[in-house]
């Protein structure tokens, strides 16, 4: 190095050795920046974690012609860790480690058009872990925190299916077979409330997304997590007496007085299991989160107004709430919140205890419990399960996605889409469901004072019985002939006015569908000519349309008021009007609407050129102020026989001598098919022959059907080997395959070339 360049190292380094001193001084003049509000956050080193979520989606159409029902619901279960990783500042970040996952996918798709069906379904259960993927972030100075989880699983997962089309006579039919690997990863955004130490970190997430607005076409979204620290000597130990076949109840008629209870036990632990060695609690706190608010206690009771438009989108009050149950502490927010003194238990640790309380047959929430101990730290409380622990311990005890208990899931082996309605008995016309949700079913209705939880694989019916006694063998008829669960004994103030069951739903209600369900109201017709079910032309026969079933009183002679004795005859003619009438109300029709009907035969005679000729005539009826009234217009000329070969001569007329009404069936009209069925009419006064147009047989008597028909085949008096069939093959006939129960069950009459 040249002289000039050493000259120059020297004055740098000690302008360097200068400046050096000045900047420490300049440094140590300036205030230190205050640490972030939630830097204590920024201390914890790893977090235990679980989580929940379930997407479902759904599409629904009932158009005149074209229906379909698609839906699909995945639910899945996390645990996981979270490790903190670089240095936080500002910020800190958690890294999701050791991610396992659980849960279910079902999907399923309905549909149709005159010309074509399909139904296609496929499900999958998965568990194992998910990718490395997704973490914890939060920033320190406002507490804004955001956790992601990974959207699919590290190993595919197989599903099993079925797909079935119909069109014109061509089917295609197999079974699906593939893999796949996602899940419905977290996504939860939440903030820490000011002052909030490092503890139990837990957040919600909602979101629905409808489709132009489309009620019927959307997505729903929720998912749930619960994150808290890990601590090596301690431990938070939840018991539940009775948890896992617990059922929420109220009592119909005191709605503050509770149904059903839980008592919950907290113990604070040393993990290595010595009571000297574990430090002592403050404090236990319990909490109850995202509890349902439901309105009233069932899906029926109490009702809010006449018509049912009072109903609240909430309850003002929790449907579960703590107790202290005799505890030393206090209750707050609704009886959602109770902070309670530790005791010594016998076993040397410090325990809390409190009760849960149910006001609702349907009601849900989610218990935390958190032991706040001397020396400031906050242990989650955890339930140590079959299927491992867990601190978001949801009440009931149920699947996640599911607001249903697991006790009454698993006794009809449902899924944890509480939405479907899925009730496939009777199959009816293959229109699945009556109407109500699988949850409703659950929450229950009120029945004549008492709570009932309905089947969900069996379609229920309600019936107003306005008739009284004289009804009740016809109802039993009609329940036991369509397999259906009928409720004749609902009460007045159990059905709203316009004759919805199911009134009692907030927007937190699982429904299968937007419209409510409507029951039937049967009554007396006091006169007329025959029974009938008010409902307005041009529309599906389904129980929201019928303004009430009408059955003449008349029939009713032994009935309700009178102490004259029901003949048999006369039994049976009422019990088989009344199924006959509740059947149309759910879509069943005649076996024909080709019967010639009401007529009057009337005899005449005229002399010409002093010879006398006389003549049968069938003039149309039609009912003038209550009476039957034949037309004065000439009629067609018709023979009468009283048996297939013995002709009434009008020349010796006998009992034709005046006019006679009479109804006149046809082949494939009203009386045909099975004569066992009690859709078929048994009231046909005479029939006509093919062949024989002009001749009117008199009918030797109509058997009163008792049953129910499953094909259109005549059989009895129509059985094509009796010498003649009287009526002969029904047009319509199968009655049990008509049923739709739900009020927005399309028709889905069968596309050409399909039954």
């Amino acid at each position: 190095m040249c002289h000039e360049c050493r000259a120059t190292a020297t004055v740098c380094l000690l302008l360097l050795a200068a400046a050096v001193p000045a900047a420490r001084l300049a440094a140590a003049d300036r205030p230190e920046r205050p640490a972030p509000p939630f830097a204590a956050w920024g201390g914890v080193n790893a977090f235990t974690a679980e989580g929940s979520a379930v997407d479902h989606g759904w599409a629904r159409e009932n158009e005149r012609m074209i229906w379909g029902d698609t839906q699909t619901v995945t639910t899945a279960r996390f645990r996981f860790e979270l490790k903190r990783s670089g240095v936080p500042g500002q910020s800190a970040t958690w890294q999701v480690v050791d991610c396992d996952a659980h849960g279910t996918v079902n999907y399923f798709s309905r549909g149709g058009t005159p010309w074509r069906k399909s139904d296609h379904w496929w499900k999958a259960t998965f568990e194992g872990p998910t990718r490395r993927e997704g973490n914890l972030t939060m920033d320190l100075g406002t507490g804004k925190w955001t956790l992601i989880t990974s959207s699919f699983m590290e190993k595919p997962y197989r599903v099993v299916g079925h797909h079935h089309r119909e069109e014109y006579q061509k089917v295609d039919d197999w079974p699906l077979d593939f893999e796949q690997t996602h899940a419905p990863g977290l996504f939860i955004r939440g903030i820490l409330p000011a002052g909030t130490k490092p503890g139990v970190l837990a957040g919600t997430a909602f979101n629905e997304d409808l489709i132009r607005g489309n009620p019927d076409r959307g997505s729903r979204r929720t998912y749930r997590a619960v994150m808290w620290p890990s601590y090596r000597d301690v431990e938070c130990v939840v018991e539940i007496d009775r948890y896992a076949k617990w059922l929420p109840r109220a009592v119909v008629g005191a709605p503050g007085i509770p149904g059903s209870r839980l008592l919950v036990r907290a113990t604070l632990k040393a993990k290595d299991g010595d009571p000297k060695a574990a430090p002592r609690a403050a404090r236990f706190r319990f909490e109850l989160a995202d509890t349902s608010r439901e309105p009233g206690i069932a899906m029926n009771h109490p009702r809010f107004g006449d018509d049912g438009a009072a109903v609240p989108k909430a309850d003002p009050v929790p449907d579960l709430r703590l107790n202290l149950f005799g505890s030393d502490g206090e209750l707050s927010d609704q009886a959602q919140k109770a902070a309670v003194r530790p005791v010594r238990n016998a076993d040397g640790w410090d325990a809390a205890w409190v009760a849960v309380d149910a006001y609702d047959f349907g009601g849900w929430s989610h218990l935390h419990v958190v032991c706040e101990l001397a020396d400031g730290r906050q242990v989650v409380g955890v339930l140590k399960l079959p299927t491992g622990p867990t601190a978001d311990i949801p009440l009931p005890k149920r699947s996640y996605g599911s607001k249903i208990a697991d006790a009454w899931r698993a006794k009809y082996k449902l899924g944890t889409n509480d939405a479907e309605d899925g009730d496939d008995r009777p199959i009816g016309d293959q229109n699945r469901g009556d109407g109500f949700s699988n949850y409703e079913e659950y929450r229950g209705f009120v029945v004549n004072g008492q709570h009932v939880r309905t089947a969900p694989m069996k379609k229920d019916l309600f019936v107003r019985n306005r008739m009284g006694p004289a009804a009740r063998r016809g109802l039993a008829l009609f329940e036991s002939l369509t397999d259906l669960d009928v409720h004749p004994t609902i009460r007045e103030s159990e059905m709203t006015a316009t004759r919805v069951v199911n009134p009692n739903r907030s927007t937190a209600s699982p429904r299968s569908t937007k419209e409510s369900q409507h029951g039937l109201v049967l009554v007396y017709l006091p006169g007329g000519g025959a029974s009938y079910i008010d409902v307005p032309d041009n529309v599906l026969w389904r129980p929201k349309n019928v303004v009430a079933v009408r059955v003449l009183r008349s029939l009713a002679r032994g009935g309700a008021g009178s102490s004259a004795p029901f003949l048999a005859d006369d039994q049976n003619q009422l019990d088989s009007t009344i199924a006959h009438e509740l059947s149309h109300s759910i879509g069943a029709r005649h076996h024909g609407e080709i019967d010639t009907g009401k007529v009057a035969w009337v005899r005449f005679e005229a002399t010409v050129a002093g010879r006398t000729t006389a003549w049968f005539e069938e003039r149309p009826v039609r009912r003038v102020r209550g009476r039957n009234q034949y037309s004065p217009a000439p009629g067609a000329r018709i023979r009468i026989f009283t048996s297939p070969t013995t002709e009434v001569s009008p020349d010796v007329p006998g009992p034709y001598a005046q006019p006679q009404m009479v109804w006149v069936g046809v082949y494939g009209g009203q009386h045909s098919g099975s004569d066992a069925c009690v859709m078929r009419y048994d009231c046909s006064e005479a029939y006509v022959l093919p062949g024989r147009p002009r001749d009117r047989f008199v009918s030797p008597g109509e058997p009163t059907g008792m049953g129910m028909c499953r094909a259109a085949a005549g059989a009895g008096i129509n059985d094509p080997a009796a010498k003649p069939p009287r009526y002969a093959t029904a047009t319509k006939g199968d009655c049990v395959h008509q049923f739709a129960v739900r009020d927005d069950a399309p028709d889905r009459g069968a596309a050409p070339g399909i039954k």
